[in-house]
């Protein structure tokens, strides 16, 4: 699951040091995997496979990965997924998950 689009980003700058703390400054350049659903079932209920991975990810160079939400009832884990890696996140209806989606319950998650 770890792969979708990556980005070359320059490790040098100091916003780049602020966004990714395991990264060694020393690194000229490190990636973004822009799409990495380590939320998914697959992973395990405590998701100790998403843990590993995303730590082999980061020792081949990956600095940060966002991780998507896919519906409402899984904001939460991506959000602490999230927290708990170092990493970002995006919320969100993916397009096969809007016909069950409703609006006011979206509408009201998305103000935290």
């Amino acid at each position: 699951m770890i792969g979708g689009i990556l980005a070359c980003v320059d490790g040098l700058g100091r916003a780049s040091d602020k966004l990714v703390g395991t990264m060694p400054r020393n690194t000229a350049m490190w990636w973004i995997d822009t799409h990495c659903h380590l939320d998914a079932p697959e992973f395990g209920a405590h998701h100790a496979l998403a843990v590993s991975l995303r730590e082999r990810a980061a020792t081949l160079g990956v600095g940060l990965c966002v991780i998507p939400a896919v519906e409402r009832s899984n904001f939460d884990t991506v959000r602490r997924l999230a927290h708990r890696l170092g990493d970002a996140y995006a919320l969100g209806i993916h397009p096969l998950f809007v016909p069950s989606a409703q609006r006011p319950t979206w509408s009201r998650s998305t103000r935290h």
